[in-house]
């Protein structure tokens, strides 16, 4: 019986090796933490966008005019019956309102201070003006209830969306680069009866203390 044991010890101990999550490099691994954007920001003006050039050329262009936001509870409108109460959207996803209001303008920022946390990134410049994140994907209100925003992590990238009654979409990306010394910032604005715009910006760390 002591023999039999002594053959099957090798074989025990090969199986306690292959557990699953036991062998060296299988360890369950932790989600990636989302980059860090925290610091001091100053718009890098040979790598950017002239952005107020831009969007004069832009605002000399003609397109055709988006058809007026439908109202709910008439004909034609989304989810309407003809005339009375609009029915339920379940394709709508359900809103909360932003606990400090997401309404964000198209200005560019060339002086910023990322301030970062699990559920916020906070973006100050010197004019005073703060743009709040809010990565965790949520649906928020803004510009009065005219538009949902969100935010959310993707590939190391931090994105927002925002989405307008009146048909027009934001869409912006910020990330690092590789050596952490740069903050990336590509935004797209389209439709609503405007030319689609594309802006990039680059942003360099500013040194400790500065």
């Amino acid at each position: 019986m002591n023999a039999r044991l002594a053959s099957l010890a090798p074989v025990v101990l090969l199986a306690a090796s292959l557990a699953p999550g036991r062998a060296a490099g299988l360890e369950p691994q932790a989600g990636a933490r989302p980059p860090d954007f925290s610091g001091h920001w100053r718009l890098n003006r040979q790598l950017s966008d002239d952005e107020a050039a831009m969007l004069a050329a832009a605002s000399g262009k003609k397109e055709k005019p988006a058809p007026p936001a439908p109202e709910p509870g008439r004909e034609g409108g989304a989810g309407g019956r003809g005339r009375g109460a609009a029915a339920p959207n379940p394709s709508v996803p359900a809103v909360d309102d932003d606990p400090r209001g997401a309404q964000r303008k198209p200005q560019a920022m060339e002086d910023i201070t990322v301030t970062q946390s699990d559920v916020e990134i906070a973006m100050a410049d010197k004019t005073g003006v703060t743009r709040n994140y809010y990565p965790n994907g949520k649906v928020y209100k803004a510009d009065e209830g005219a538009s949902n925003v969100k935010s959310f992590w993707k590939d190391a990238a931090l994105l927002f969306e925002k989405r307008n009654v009146h048909g027009w979409k934001l869409f912006e990306t910020w990330q690092l680069s590789p050596d952490g010394k740069q903050l990336h910032f590509d935004s797209r604005f389209e439709g609503g009866g405007r030319p689609t715009t594309v802006v990039k910006r680059v942003y360099d760390r500013a040194p400790s203390g500065q």
